[in-house]
């Protein structure tokens, strides 16, 4: 993959195909350069360089992070991971941060402030996962935005295979509690 590092504005930056490739560090920028020498993709379109990026971001630390013309590279693993922790324990607490941004930043919803509003918007867990099962059919991705369709695409099969519901917290169980 053939790069330039751009240094005009102070940045952690590079230059891939004439799109602005960002990191949150320097440290993140050096791991860049080194995943751009070792690949021999040649994206010529942002799908093309989200899709070659999707190995390194999903390589980052919980707090890093890259961006391919001011657009994130999700990290789909993790989507993945948190979903199914989610899924399998059906509380706020299990509900991650990371979770909470795609959704509002990718899935055409609005913020709600923040996490907690969002999740009360999105009670009892039946509106969720019918939410998350129709991401594909309900909610608008750009041609380009190779992550977040792969992510969407990934958690709603995760929704629609669901052998049960998850249990809302706030249901009585059977010990009448």
């Amino acid at each position: 993959m053939q790069f330039t590092v751009d240094q005009s504005r102070n940045m952690q930056e590079l230059l891939i195909d004439g799109r602005h490739v960002r990191c949150d560090t320097q440290g993140t920028l050096l791991r860049l350069i080194e995943f751009c020498k070792q690949s021999d993709e040649e994206p010529t379109t942002e799908y093309e360089l989200q899709k070659a990026l999707l190995p390194f971001a999903e390589s980052l630390s919980i707090n890093a992070w890259v961006l391919v013309d001011g657009n994130g590279v999700w990290n789909v693993s993790r989507l993945v991971k948190d979903m199914n922790k989610l899924l399998n324990n059906y509380k706020i607490e299990n509900f991650t941060d990371y979770l909470y941004k795609f959704f509002s930043l990718q899935c055409g919803t609005i913020a709600h402030y923040n996490r907690h509003g969002w999740w009360e918007e999105y009670q009892p867990a039946s509106k969720f996962l019918e939410f998350v099962a129709g991401l594909q059919e309900k909610t608008f991705t750009p041609d380009w935005h190779y992550t977040s369709q792969l992510a969407k695409e990934k958690l709603s099969q995760l929704a629609k295979d669901l052998p049960e519901q998850p249990k809302d917290p706030d249901e009585n169980n059977d010990d009448g509690n």
